[in-house]
């Protein structure tokens, strides 16, 4: 509806009513459009994303409307606010299994022969598109099919229809993971350790979070597919199911660690197999890091790859470590100055290939150098070389090794299904992820890595929260001065002062009740004329 606010006419939403006004009330200037935007049971979902990711309720109740006001040409099939019984959700469940070839579209028909809907969430225009076409080939019935792309009026037609008519596919990005559907049934996610399935901005809502509640509010089944289930998944108490044999192709593992140092940024040994490929017309991925990621370093004079002393994460480009702020010195084995990189950007790799291959190196495009944003567009290969496993091993934040893992997996999801295989150059051969991707099946790295996250109190045996505070009038000691007057069980750290503001980090075992006393002090800073972002459960710290 629309409300007088200021002098302005702006959109507003009723989430209750009371028996008697408390004050002096303003009218409601009009109803916009012919349909309620949510549900009982929708409206907890929101109210909880409001609450978990300390974010205006306004803002949170905007996520779940269309783009235009929704008009009905006609009577709705069913009305988005209709209250009906909600059953006992099952249990979520992962299966992990690559997505592409997985048996998860069986679980979606049996929705739909039930009279209920269902939601697919991807993370990419690209993939939403491969599985909408699946879907409507193997289910045979209506998809509906939204992404970052879809003008307002499309959107808000495929909006109407995912709130009013049972019995659909809903597939798109993370955008509709809000969205109300009619007789909800069960909710999909694909991959959903991506990175794209987290919002940037406040709210930096979780594609995964909101569809754990989604599922409990709506009776519905949350199933997650993918051949790298999250960590904060498997802490969820999620039945994992596990493909029978190898979850992603072949793994051969290049052990850097006992080479002299000076050598080819592409090993001999990943040459000889590329020129093989190549010699019988296969194609060939090479795989390195994105523009600005800083790659694994090893010293010149004794070859032991270079990490923080302190933390032992890997360093960037300065003197001192980009995670806890140690300096970094010289080589921890040596004492040695002079590092050389392990990896590149796209540039020096292809370089590289065209000074050891020849003309082989642009052979019509048999051979490709990719990072991960072009992924899911690559055709399937013979071959794939991941140039430089350490510089994700031991990036600077927690969940390092977890998303070198997931990387990895989704370079081999690039390989043919049969007699192709994934080479990884890394210096760290025995690290539980090398060991995971050579025998192709996450299940004990999870466990693993579950206990170093126990031991750490990191997500999601703990909580973290980052604030990041901007503003010309900002003054770092008394924003931080007020938020450790804070009651609770916490460890704040910080503030890290930069250019633009500064930054804090805060650890508990149990951050909820901070989080409440945390959203008037937000809004006294916002008023104050500062920027805020909070970002809980936070990918990089």
């Amino acid at each position: 509806m629309r409300v007088p606010l200021g002098g302005r006419r702006v959109r507003g939403y009723v989430v209750g009513h009371a028996e008697e006004a408390k004050g002096p009330l303003k009218p409601i200037a009009g109803v916009s459009g012919d349909l309620p935007v949510f549900d009982e049971p929708l409206l907890g979902v929101l109210r909880w994303v409001s609450d978990h990711y300390v974010a205006p309720l306004s803002v949170v109740l905007e996520k779940s409307a269309p783009p235009n006001n929704p008009i009905l040409s006609g009577p709705p099939d069913e009305q988005p606010a209709s209250s009906r019984a909600v059953k006992a959700s099952a249990p979520p469940l992962a299966l992990v299994q690559r997505w592409g070839v997985g048996n998860w579209v069986a679980g979606v028909r049996n929705t739909l022969k039930s009279g209920r809907s269902s939601m697919v969430v991807v993370a990419t225009v690209t993939e939403a598109n491969q599985v909408s076409s699946r879907l409507e080939t193997e289910t045979e019935s209506e998809v509906l099919l939204l992404t970052g792309d879809t003008p307002d009026a499309d959107a808000t037609r495929i909006w109407m229809l995912a709130a009013t008519k049972p019995g659909v596919v809903l597939v798109g990005t993370p955008r509709v993971v809000l969205w109300p559907v009619a007789r909800l049934g069960s909710i999909v996610v694909i991959e959903e350790a991506r990175r794209a399935m987290k919002e940037r901005q406040t709210p930096t809502i979780h594609v995964r979070e909101v569809v754990l509640q989604r599922a409990k509010a709506h009776g519905a089944r949350a199933v997650f597919v993918g051949p790298t289930p999250s960590v904060e998944l498997a802490g969820a108490d999620a039945e994992l199911q596990v493909r029978e044999g190898r979850v992603w192709p072949p793994v051969e593992i290049i052990d850097r660690s006992e080479e002299a140092p000076g050598g080819p940024l592409i090993t001999e040994r990943a040459q000889i197999s590329i020129r093989r490929v190549l010699a019988r017309e296969g194609r060939v991925l090479v795989f390195t890091h994105r523009r600005g990621y800083a790659a694994a370093t090893r010293c010149v004079a004794c070859g032991t790859l270079r990490r923080c002393p302190s933390c032992g994460s890997r360093p960037g480009p300065g003197e001192s470590c980009e995670r806890c702020g140690a300096a970094l010195g010289g080589c921890v084995q040596c004492g040695g100055r002079r590092f050389e990189a392990l990896g590149a950007g796209v540039g020096r790799v292809n370089q590289e290939l065209s000074r050891v291959l020849g003309d082989d190196a642009d052979d019509d495009g048999k051979v490709q150098i990719v990072t991960e944003r072009d992924l899911p567009t690559v055709e399937a290969v013979d071959l794939a070389i991941a140039v430089d496993l350490d510089g994700l091993l031991y990036a600077p934040h927690f969940r390092a090794a977890e998303e070198a893992l997931r990387v990895m997996v989704r370079v081999a999801g690039r390989l043919r299904q049969s007699g192709s295989r994934l080479m990884i150059q890394t210096t760290s051969p025995e690290h539980p992820v090398s060991l995971a991707l050579t025998k192709g099946d996450p299940v004990d790295f999870l466990r693993h890595e579950m206990e170093t996250r126990r031991e750490a109190g990191y997500p999601p045996v703990g909580d973290l929260v980052v604030l990041e505070i901007r503003g010309d009038e900002i003054d770092p000691s008394s924003v931080d001065e007020e938020l450790r007057a804070l009651s609770g069980e916490m460890m704040i750290m910080g503030p890290a002062v930069r250019d633009e503001g500064a930054r804090w980090l805060v650890q508990g075992d149990n951050l909820q009740p901070l989080l409440k006393d945390l959203r008037n002090l937000i809004q006294q800073w916002r008023d104050r004329g500062m920027v805020v972002r909070v970002d809980v459960d936070p990918i990089d710290l």
